[in-house]
């Protein structure tokens, strides 16, 4: 058999990124405050960069204007008399709303915070309930023993060996159910639950007493979360759909329901344990205003502006004029001039 060589040309397309594109990339993915601090880490580890300070330098030109004015006594007292009339009454009411401003101008945050705890909120609301001093105990240890998302882990065998430990009362796995259903009741919904599935549970049953219309649905997405919670964490909606024998669009509409509910109810109470919750920062920004116009921007409150440093361009100058130099030396003494 005779063997046979021959060449074949295969041409194929490529793409690949460049360095500063995969960086581009990567960037793109951090939210505003990542970002933020991504930014601010550069600024502190390259030395060839400097952050932009306009505020300073537009402070300082006022300050020396205002230095060199020369405000007469007449002036001077009725600059005075006006700034007693000038206080808040004196602004217009259409500043004083929301959304009720022109396109060059934008809302400021004003920060606030809740000083009411995670616990003391379920305490005022268990203040409100009929009961004994020995329930009353044991629902304010069942919440003390909650998690910072509102969520019951411990055990109620170890909540009752706890209180005649540490607390000497004796309370039965019984008198602890009563109480932490009487908690489950607490808003916000799914408060108390010790488990996902029992916290979505609780949800839907403070949905159907909120609501009087919507029953058939409520029960799909009970029957959902109560018998194929399984397939529903797996995202087997066939499996769902054939066991509970439901239509395509009642299983879209009570899966789009119960989306909405809050896998972490403690987590919209405030403080938890002392602790802040952390702050929401958008990396966009929507901003509506009266004449229908709408504006998309960026969120780029905190970002430092920068700019190379003056010394690192200089030096860079500096090297690039020497490179200049050197090679024009070398080029002269390499070409010398032949005489006759």
């Amino acid at each position: 058999m005779a063997l046979i060589s021959y060449q074949k040309q295969i041409q194929t397309a490529q793409q690949t990124l460049s360095p500063q594109q995969i960086l581009v990339v990567k960037l793109l993915e951090l939210p505003a405050m990542e970002l933020e601090d991504r930014v601010r880490a550069e600024l502190l580890e390259n030395p060839a960069l400097e952050e932009i300070a306009n505020d300073n330098a537009t402070e300082d030109s006022v300050s020396g204007e205002t230095d060199n004015l020369e405000v007469s006594g007449d002036a001077a007292n009725d600059y005075d008399s006006l700034k007693d009339y000038l206080t808040e009454d004196d602004i217009p009411d259409y500043k004083l709303q929301e959304n009720n401003r022109s396109k060059d101008e934008r809302a400021e945050d004003i920060p606030f915070s809740d000083t009411t705890s995670f616990y003391e909120l379920l305490q005022e609301q268990l203040g409100e309930q009929d009961l004994t001093e020995h329930q009353k105990a044991l629902a304010e240890y069942l919440i003390g023993s909650f998690d910072d998302d509102g969520l019951l882990r411990k055990s109620l065998k170890n909540i009752s060996e706890e209180l005649a430990i540490y607390a000497g009362i004796n309370a039965s796995l019984q008198e602890l159910e009563d109480a932490l259903t009487v908690i489950q009741d607490f808003d916000p919904p799914g408060i108390g639950a010790r488990n996902l599935q029992e916290c979505l549970l609780i949800q839907i049953k403070h949905r159907r007493k909120e609501s009087q219309t919507e029953y058939p649905l409520l029960d799909i997405q009970e029957a959902i979360i109560r018998d194929c919670y399984t397939e529903f964490t797996r995202k087997h909606w066939d499996k769902i759909i054939q066991k509970l024998k439901l239509s395509e669009d009642d299983f879209k509409a009570a899966i789009r329901e119960i989306i909405k509910l809050n896998p972490c109810p403690g987590s919209s109470l405030g403080e938890a344990i002392g602790r802040n919750l952390q702050q929401i920062i958008p990396d966009f920004i929507v901003d509506v205003y009266d004449e229908g116009f709408i504006n998309l921007s960026l969120n780029n409150r905190g970002m430092p502006q920068l700019r190379m440093s003056r010394e690192f361009t200089e030096m860079v100058e500096e090297h690039t004029k020497n490179n200049q130099n050197k090679h024009c030396s070398q080029n002269n003494s390499c070409h010398i001039p032949e005489y006759p």
